[in-house]
């Protein structure tokens, strides 16, 4: 068994929920379960049960908010990661079997994505509330992974090692985060 902590992409719609989340205890006010299903993933994040990680697009468009507390919070407890060199191609690849931009682009940084220090190539998991995402992905699986062993058959290390993230919504996530 690996002592490897998991590396799990968190999506603009887990964070946005989390975010809704921190505002509504700052108010007093009642958290919903998704709530708090998405604050769990931020405090397993923060307490080194998981790797948690953003896109370094996402984190673009949160610096534009970080004279609010909960989002330097937020911030401070992810690492961004950011395409290498066959990010592009990948996502381009994606985008022929019928992924939307954005999908192709985040299927694409958890498989050839690192992070700022380069020490850690790849994303074991994306963890979404996307549900027409987790369906395309699913129905393409087989395939998706036919292409990426062709693809990276002929790459050098790392990139000969890139695998598929698993991806799953953020109750399934909170659920196998606290497993034993």
């Amino acid at each position: 068994m690996s002592d490897r902590i998991s590396a799990w992409l968190l999506d603009k719609n887990v964070l946005r929920v989390a975010l809704i989340g921190l505002a509504k205890l700052d108010l007093g006010q009642e958290l919903a379960a998704g709530d708090l299903v998405c604050l769990e993933l931020l405090r397993a994040a923060r307490e080194g049960q998981i790797l948690g990680c953003v896109s370094s697009e996402l984190v673009n468009i949160l610096n534009g908010f970080m004279h609010l507390p909960n989002v330097r919070v937020v911030l401070s407890t992810l690492v961004v990661f950011r395409g290498t060199r066959y990010f592009r191609r990948w996502a381009r690849r994606l985008r022929a079997e019928g992924f939307s931009r954005e999908d192709a682009k985040v299927i694409a940084l958890a498989t050839f994505g690192v992070n700022e220090g380069r020490t850690r190539f790849g994303i074991d998991a994306i963890v979404t509330g996307d549900l027409r995402l987790i369906h395309n992905f699913e129905q393409h699986l087989p395939r998706l992974e036919r292409r990426l062993r062709a693809m990276t058959a002929q790459l050098q290390p790392p990139y000969r090692f890139a695998t598929l993230p698993k991806i799953m919504t953020p109750e399934e996530a909170a659920e196998s985060e606290t497993r034993p």
